[in-house]
């Protein structure tokens, strides 16, 4: 099991944990590598999502916070522990809280603007074909994020086949 965290104490902004089982004890591995990240501590990433692909690949969506907040994915390596180098930006800036989720052949990556405990900012999403691809221009999904800020996808199965929940995160300041 691999647990990633964000932080601002390094150049990746993430600390990557491993343990046998879901319920731990987690142990922290080497700093992640990214292809976009700071040069020390710092606010450099941001938010962030993980996806596992059919056949076994990862890859981590980021916000580069350091740089207007830019959208970045990039396939991390078989442990899932950091990152290969290989990546592509979005085309989106001023967003986080990017998350991906695939329908039939199609990847979908939902984001929000970069307003930290913002209520009632839409949420938005981007579509291509391949995860390291060309993305498309951003679709507005939600003008308000149902009264939060953009959060996550949750692919739930059911015996109709899968059920896909949008959720929002509502902030008090």
């Amino acid at each position: 099991y691999v647990l990633w965290i964000n932080s601002y104490d390094n150049a990746s902004g993430y600390h990557v944990f491993t343990s046998a089982s879901p319920l731990g004890t987690f142990v922290e591995g080497a700093e992640p590598k990214l292809a976009v990240q700071g040069a020390g501590k710092g606010v450099n990433n941001g938010d962030f999502g993980l996806f596992v692909d059919s056949n076994g690949t990862a890859y981590i969506v980021h916000t580069d916070v350091a740089n207007q907040a830019n959208l970045y994915v990039e396939q991390l390596n078989t442990s899932y522990t950091s990152g290969t180098g290989n990546n592509v930006r979005v085309g989106q800036s001023g967003v986080e809280s990017p998350d991906i989720f695939k329908y039939k052949n199609t990847y979908y990556l939902v984001y929000g603007p970069s307003c930290p405990y913002c209520n009632n900012a839409k949420t938005e999403y981007s579509t291509s074909t391949s995860l390291p691809g060309t993305w498309s221009a951003p679709t507005t999904l939600n003008n308000n994020s149902c009264a939060g800020q953009a959060s996550f996808v949750a692919l739930l199965p059911t015996t109709a086949g899968t059920t896909y929940m949008y959720a929002s995160d509502l902030w008090n300041n």
